[in-house]
């Protein structure tokens, strides 16, 4: 018969086998209250451009990105926007408590708006699917 016993003074170890003990990282702390305050966000999917919830709620998206005010201590610069934007968008990904829109749009505006983005190109048509257009030439 097996038993398992411990030395005098020794703790049994228990296997954490499935259990991450991880500790999230800065970013990922501030990916999680970014998406807080989004889902708080009075702009749901019914909501619509032109309406006075729309544009404070973009406004107050917008701020979110550029600034990157959250509690955490991280560097506010292009890597650290770029994984967070990437951190959200997937989080997004998973639930539709956001407008979508909105967000894509407040993504935008924040990357032409802060300073250490000058000279970075974004297709808005790989963003938003519904602008690409193409030509088609009637036969006759």
């Amino acid at each position: 018969m097996l038993t398992s016993f411990c030395f005098a003074g020794q703790r049994k170890k228990r296997r954490n086998m499935f259990r991450s003990n991880r500790k999230p990282t800065a970013e990922e702390k501030v990916i999680s209250e970014i998406w807080k305050s989004l889902k708080k966000l009075p702009c749901k999917k019914s909501c619509g451009s032109f309406s006075p919830d729309y544009q404070d709620s973009l406004s107050e998206a917008t701020s979110l990105f550029a600034d990157l005010e959250t509690t955490e201590k991280i560097d506010n610069d292009l890597d650290t926007f770029m994984k967070i934007i990437k951190g959200v968008i997937e989080e997004m990904g998973k639930s539709e408590e956001v407008n979508s829109q909105l967000i894509k749009t407040a993504y935008i505006k924040a990357l032409k708006n802060r300073n250490d983005t000058e000279g970075v190109s974004v297709d808005p048509a790989s963003i938003f699917p519904s602008l690409r257009t193409t030509n088609i030439k009637e036969r006759k």
